[in-house]
C-alpha cells in the first residue's frame, strides 16, 4: 500500500517524503481566484493551498528527484462558468510544469483534462461519490485511473464493493481515507464544504473564536482538551446550531450487505483534536486490495503532517514485516500512537467505532 500526502509549502517536500510519503497532492489558490466567484477545489484558500504554479513548479522539481508524483486537486463539486474557464488556465499551467496528475470531482473537468492533456492520470475524488461497482465502471470508461472512496463507506461496505469488482471483472485502483477525516457525512453531498459562505462565519464573534481556537489547537493537547476546548464547545452549541452537521443526533451506519448497524459517534466537524481517524482500518484496507491510503490535512503544520505520516507509515510497516491478527494489530497501533503524538487514541475519535468495538468485543455484537 502507497501513502499519499498533503502538501502546502515547498519548504515541507522533502520532509514529507522522508517521512514516509509516497506521493503528494496539493491545490492552487493564486491571485485570480479571489476576484471571481467559484473556486477550483474543495479546500479553496490560501491556507490550504499553493500560491502560484511557480512553487508547484518547486514541489514537482525537489520530488522528482525522488521520484515520487505530485498531483494536482482540481475537485469542487461543480464549477461555474466563469470559474470553470479559469480551471481550464490553471490546467494547462500545471501541465507545463509536468504535474504526475489530477485529482477531480466534476464530469464536465473530466473530459476537459482529456482534451488537454490524454495521458496525465485522473484520479476521481471523493467529492463525486462513487460508491458501487456501477459508478466505478462508469467512471472507468471516462478515463478515470484511480478511486478515492466515500469516507462514510462502512467496512462491511468496503467489503461488498471488493467482491462485486471481482465477480465483474472490474479493475480499478482505489484510495481511501485513513487520518484526519474531520467528518462522518457524504462528502460529496455537502454544501458547506470548502464554501466561503458558511452560515456560521457570517458571525464575528464565531469567525474570532475560529481563529482563537487555531492558535491555540497545537498547545499541549491535555491543557486544550480539558480547559479551552469546553468554553468553544458551549459557545458553538449557543452560535452554530444553524448548521445541520453540527447539531447533537443519534445514528447508524446501516449496512446495504448484511443490514448490520455501526454506531455514529457525536463529533464537532472542525474541532482540533477530534479529527476522525481510520488507521487501524488498514488492516482490512489491505484484505479488501485498496491500494492507496490517503492522509487528510493540506491546512496543517508540516510539523503535524510529519508526525500523520510516520503513524500511518509505523502501521503499514506493521503489517509488511509480519502476520497477526487484528487484536494484536490493533494494540500495535494504540502504542505507536502514543509514541507519536504523546497521547491516547479515543473510541469517539474513530471512524470506524462499532466495527472495531465488536471485533475487539465479538461478545457484545448483537
Amino acid at each position: 500500500m502507497k501513502i499519499t500526502a498533503p502538501i502546502n509549502k515547498v519548504t515541507e517536500t522533502k520532509a514529507l517524503i522522508e517521512a514516509g510519503a509516497d506521493e503528494l497532492y496539493c491545490g492552487v489558490y493564486h491571485d485570480k481566484w479571489y476576484s471571481i466567484e467559484g473556486r477550483p477545489n474543495a479546500k479553496p484558500s490560501s491556507r490550504s493551498s499553493l500560491k502560484s504554479f511557480a512553487e508547484l513548479q518547486e514541489i514537482i522539481k525537489i520530488s522528482g528527484t525522488y521520484n515520487i508524483p505530485v498531483f494536482i486537486t482540481l475537485n469542487a463539486a461543480y464549477n461555474q462558468k466563469q470559474s470553470f474557464e479559469l480551471i481550464k488556465e490553471d490546467l494547462k499551467k500545471a501541465v507545463d510544469c509536468n504535474v504526475s496528475g489530477f485529482v477531480v470531482a466534476s464530469i464536465p473537468l473530466l473530459r476537459e483534462i482529456r482534451k488537454i492533456s490524454k495521458d496525465k492520470p485522473l484520479i476521481l475524488s471523493t467529492m463525486a461519490n462513487c460508491f458501487n461497482s456501477e459508478a466505478v465502471s462508469y467512471y472507468k470508461d471516462l478515463g478515470v485511473s484511480r478511486i478515492v472512496l466515500p469516507r462514510d463507506l462502512t467496512i462491511s461496505e468496503l467489503a461488498n464493493l471488493r467482491d462485486e469488482l471481482k465477480a465483474k471483472k472490474i479493475d480499478m485502483p482505489l484510495e481511501s481515507f485513513v487520518l484526519n477525516l474531520t467528518c462522518r457525512n457524504v462528502n460529496g453531498y455537502c454544501r458547506y464544504h470548502g464554501n466561503k459562505y458558511h452560515p456560521a462565519s457570517k458571525v464575528l464573534s464565531v469567525r474570532i473564536l475560529r481563529k482563537i481556537r487555531g492558535l491555540l489547537a497545537y498547545s499541549p493537547p491535555k491543557f486544550y482538551l480539558n480547559k479551552i476546548s469546553v468554553i468553544f464547545k458551549k459557545y458553538r452549541d449557543y452560535n452554530e446550531k444553524i448548521q445541520p452537521c453540527l447539531l447533537k443526533y443519534k445514528a447508524n451506519f446501516i449496512s446495504c450487505k448484511d443490514k448490520s448497524k455501526e454506531k455514529v459517534f457525536p463529533f464537532w466537524i472542525g474541532e482540533p483534536y477530534q479529527a476522525i481517524c481510520a488507521a487501524c482500518s488498514i488492516f482490512y484496507l489491505r484484505e479488501f486490495g485498496i491500494e492507496y491510503l490517503k492522509i487528510i490535512g493540506r491546512w496543517l503544520p508540516t510539523k503535524v503532517k510529519i508526525q500523520d505520516l510516520t503513524f500511518i507509515s509505523s502501521l503499514r510497516n506493521i503489517l509488511n514485516e509480519r502476520s497477526m491478527d487484528f487484536d494484536e494489530f490493533f494494540k500495535k497501533g494504540q502504542e505507536n500512537y502514543r509514541k507519536t503524538y504523546g497521547r491516547n487514541c479515543k473510541l469517539s475519535e474513530c471512524h470506524y467505532a462499532s466495527f472495531i468495538q465488536n471485533k475487539l468485543n465479538p461478545d457484545n455484537e448483537r
